[in-house]
């Protein structure tokens, strides 16, 4: 765990985010994952997306709003007024937040309330563990991308003979076997195994790395044009299903993070969806879990 200043940021996707602390206590990154994603200078970049406070001092109160969205696991959403309203109360802490984040539509200004459970106590003194990370940094990113050109998709990707690749899937559809089937090639360059982010960005649609791996720990803070979207499917031979749009819509919605719960920003992520699925080839992959794939892969790529 290392310690850092009281003011860092992070960037997924190209959204650069400050992240600061009110009270001068130092973060605290304790996640290697995120270490290509975290920078101690963007405080000096002119181009803060999203500007992340953190405040410790007592939680709003939740009980009394309207709430949107309940994971069932850890996070609730709600709806006060014209701002929404996060909460992490994992079981294991008895409905006591873990944090309440606030924020309105446009996501260009955070406040995060934390609660003394962050707190760690080291040599030099108390330090604060950084909260904008999952489930946090995902909950923002999604809505900043939402009508921005952009959605967090459930896929893995890789760079093949200069080809980007997006393969689309659920957990267990195989994003990390079948990535793992590149791991001895130099003509590969991987950027995640479970979430990416696509945007579309001056005409051309990009895939871009998160800090959120799958089982094979990818997490590239890098990007590339997209070529062609492949939906996994496990098969006894590898081969290609050239699929239309309707079809390809059907199976994009249910790997893409969109808030169902939240009309006002729905409309947005799925007329991009659309548009993505129109634009960059789609097709079906079944595949055998074998190295074989990689060179079926790799062969397509030069004909393509």
């Amino acid at each position: 765990m290392e310690r850092a200043s009281a003011v860092t940021g992070l960037k997924v996707a190209d959204v650069n985010v400050s992240i600061h602390c009110m009270d001068r206590v130092p973060l605290l990154e304790s996640d290697p994952i995120y270490t290509s994603f975290f920078s101690m200078d963007i405080g000096s970049c002119p181009d803060i997306d999203i500007d992340v406070s953190i405040e410790l001092d007592r939680m709003p109160e939740t009980k009394r709003l309207a709430k949107i969205f309940d994971s069932g696991q850890s996070w609730s959403m709600f709806h006060h007024g014209d701002e929404y309203v996060a909460a992490l109360s994992p079981p294991a802490f008895h409905a006591r937040p873990v944090w309440v984040a606030q924020f309105k539509r446009e996501v260009s200004k955070v406040r995060v309330h934390c609660g003394d459970v962050l707190i760690h106590e080291g040599v030099d003194g108390p330090a604060l563990l950084n909260p904008v990370r999952y489930p946090l940094d995902q909950i923002l990113l999604m809505y900043f991308l939402a009508g921005r050109k952009g959605a967090l998709i459930h896929a893995a990707a890789a760079n093949i003979n200069g080809r980007g690749y997006v393969f689309l899937g659920r957990s267990g559809a195989g994003k990390s076997t079948l990535l793992r089937q590149f791991f001895n090639r130099d003509d590969v360059r991987f950027l995640s195994d479970d979430r990416i982010v696509i945007r579309r960005t001056a005409g051309t649609y990009r895939a871009f790395g998160t800090p959120w791996p799958g089982e094979a720990g990818i997490a590239q803070n890098e990007s590339f044009p997209l070529s062609c979207l492949f939906f996994l499917s496990r098969g006894c031979e590898n081969e290609l299903r050239e699929i239309g749009r309707k079809e390809a819509l059907e199976r994009l919605l249910p790997v893409t993070s969109i808030p169902w719960y939240d009309r006002e920003i729905v409309g947005d992520i799925l007329i991009f969806c659309e548009d993505l699925i129109s634009l960059v080839p789609t097709y079906e992959l079944r595949f055998k879990p074998e190295v074989e794939v990689a060179h079926f892969l790799a062969n397509f790529a030069q004909k393509s």
